[in-house]
C-alpha cells in the first residue's frame, strides 16, 4: 500500500479552539492524521440511533463546561459490547504519539446527531486498554477496551450492546460476498491518499453504508493483493471494489456489522489508502480474532458489566496470589536487577517467578503508579531486550503529578520477559496476578 492512514478525527489541543482547528487543513498521513471534525461514511444514508443502538460517538472531554456540542468534540467511534464497555481502535486513543489518558475521553451513546449532544449525554471513562501488541506503523492489533465510569442503559431502542463475533465463528467467518455495514461520523467524500475532507463534506446526522467482504477465512486475497495481515484485519469495499462506497476519516473504531438476521460485530474501522477509491478497500481489524483477548476484560455482551478483573475469566487461566515482580520504591524485592532511568525500559524476568512457566504465553499484572512528579505514563509490554525500538507504542497507566492510581493488563511474555516503560517520574509496582500457560 502507498499510504497506511488511520481513520479517526486528529485531537484537538488544549491550546487551540475547537472550532478554529476544524478549519486548519492537515494532509492526512499515518503520524499526523488531519481528520476533519464531524462528517460522515462515504456513500449510503442516514440512519437513526434505533438503527444502530450499539453505536457510541467518542468524544474529547470538553474544556469548557458550557460547550456541550458534540460536533467538534467527536473524533471516533466505538460499539456497546456490554453496558460498562466499548470496543474501539487502539489508535483512536493516542493523539499522535501520546497515549490518552481516561480523563481525556468521554462518549455517547443514543444520540444520532452530533449537535444534539448534552452534558447529560457524555459518559465518563474509567480507563482505557489498548492491545498490548498493537503498532502503530502498520496497524496490526489495532483494538482496544474503553471502560466507563457509569453504566449505559442497555436495552432501550437506542442503546444497546452488539455481540462481538466469538472465537470459534472467527475460523470460518465473515466470508468473501458476505455483506456488512459500517456506520460513524467519517467523511461523506471520497478521498485520495493525501486528501482533505472539504467543508461541504462536513455532516451532523450518523450514516451506514453497506460493503462486502474482500475475503474470508481459507483465502489471502486480502494479503496478498492488498498488503494487510489477515489474520488481524478484515478487507471490505462496495461490490466488485467499484468507487463511492467507504469508511473514512472520522470514523475509526466503528462498528463493522453484519447486514443479515442479527447484527454480529466482526470489525472495527481501521485504516484505508484513501476514501471509497475504486479497487481499493477499508481495512478493518478482525473482531473474531481477539475474542480471548476481549473476554479476559468483559464478560460477555450479555453480562451486568461487574467482572471486569481478567482473573479466571478464560480457560486456560491461572491466578496467581499476587506475586510482586517489580517496586522502585525498593529494589530489594522481585526477581529483578537495576532501576532504569526516565524513558528507559526495564527487563522484567516474570519466569523467575515459581507460579510462572518460562514458556508462559501471557501473564496477567496489576501496574501501581504511585509519587508521580509529574504527568506521564508506563507501558508494559513483551520484549526480547532493553531496545526503545522495541516498545509497540501501548500505555498501561496514565498519571498526573501526586496520583497514585492503578490498571490491570494482560501482558504477553517473550520467553518468560516482560518490559516496564515508564515516561515520567514515577514509582512503579508490578504484581502477577495470573498466568496464561
Amino acid at each position: 500500500m502507498a499510504l497506511l492512514a488511520c481513520r479517526r478525527v486528529a485531537h484537538l489541543s488544549a491550546g487551540l479552539s475547537a472550532a478554529l482547528l476544524a478549519l486548519v487543513p492537515v494532509v492526512a498521513t499515518a503520524e499526523s492524521d488531519g481528520r476533519p471534525i464531524d462528517a460522515t461514511v462515504v456513500g449510503g444514508e442516514i440512519i437513526s440511533s434505533a438503527d444502530a443502538p450499539y453505536q457510541v460517538a467518542l468524544l474529547q472531554a470538553h474544556l469548557d463546561a458550557a460547550d456541550d456540542d458534540g460536533f467538534f468534540d467527536q473524533f471516533c467511534g466505538g460499539s456497546i459490547i456490554d453496558d460498562t464497555w466499548v470496543l474501539t481502535a487502539a489508535h483512536c486513543l493516542f493523539d499522535d504519539t501520546t497515549p490518552l489518558r481516561a480523563a481525556d475521553v468521554e462518549i455517547s451513546a443514543g444520540i444520532a446527531n452530533l449537535t444534539a449532544i448534552s452534558s447529560a449525554d457524555r459518559v465518563s471513562v474509567a480507563r482505557v486498554i489498548t492491545h498490548p501488541e498493537y503498532n502503530s506503523v502498520t496497524f496490526e492489533n489495532d483494538i482496544a477496551l474503553v471502560e466507563l465510569v457509569t453504566a449505559l442503559p442497555i436495552g432501550t431502542s437506542t442503546i444497546d450492546v452488539i455481540a462481538p463475533l466469538d472465537g470459534a465463528a472467527n475460523a470460518s467467518s465473515p466470508v468473501a460476498g458476505d455483506p456488512v455495514r459500517v456506520s460513524g461520523w467519517g467523511c461523506t467524500e471520497a478521498l485520495g491518499p493525501f486528501d482533505d475532507c472539504s467543508g461541504s463534506g462536513y455532516a451532523t446526522s450518523l450514516r451506514s453504508v453497506e460493503l462486502d467482504v474482500v475475503a474470508g477465512p481459507g483465502s489471502d486475497e486480502c494479503g496478498t493483493v492488498f498488503g494487510v495481515e489477515p489474520v488481524s484485519m478484515l478487507c471490505a469495499g462496495a461490490p466488485g471494489l467499484v468507487a463511492g462506497r467507504d469508511s473514512c476519516v472520522g470514523d475509526s473504531g466503528g462498528p463493522l456489522v453484519t447486514a443479515t438476521g442479527t447484527p454480529v460485530l466482526v470489525g472495527v474501522v481501521s485504516w484505508g489508502e484513501g476514501c471509497a477509491q475504486a479497487g481499493s478497500p477499508g481495512v478493518y481489524t478482525r473482531v473474531g480474532s481477539y475474542a480471548a483477548w476481549i473476554e479476559l476484560y468483559v464478560d460477555g455482551p450479555e453480562g451486568d458489566g461487574s467482572d471486569d478483573s481478567p482473573v479466571g475469566v478464560t480457560a486456560g487461566f491461572n491466578s496467581v496470589s499476587g506475586r510482586r515482580v517489580l517496586d522502585t520504591r525498593s529494589f530489594s524485592t522481585g526477581p529483578i536487577g537495576g532501576a532504569a532511568g526516565f524513558g528507559e525500559p526495564l527487563r522484567v524476568d516474570v519466569a523467575a517467578l515459581d507460579e510462572v512457566p518460562g514458556d508462559a504465553v501471557a501473564a496477567a499484572v496489576n501496574v501501581t503508579v504511585t509519587n508521580a512528579g509529574e504527568w506521564g505514563f508506563v507501558a508494559v509490554y513483551p520484549c526480547s531486550s532493553t531496545v526503545l525500538g522495541e516498545y509497540p507504542g501501548n500505555s498501561t497507566v496514565n498519571f498526573d503529578v501526586g496520583a497514585t492510581v492503578a490498571n490491570s493488563a494482560i501482558v504477553p511474555l517473550n520467553a518468560g520477559y516482560m518490559c516496564v516503560l515508564n515516561f515520567g517520574v514515577s514509582d512503579v509496582i508490578v504484581d502477577v496476578v495470573g498466568v496464561v500457560p
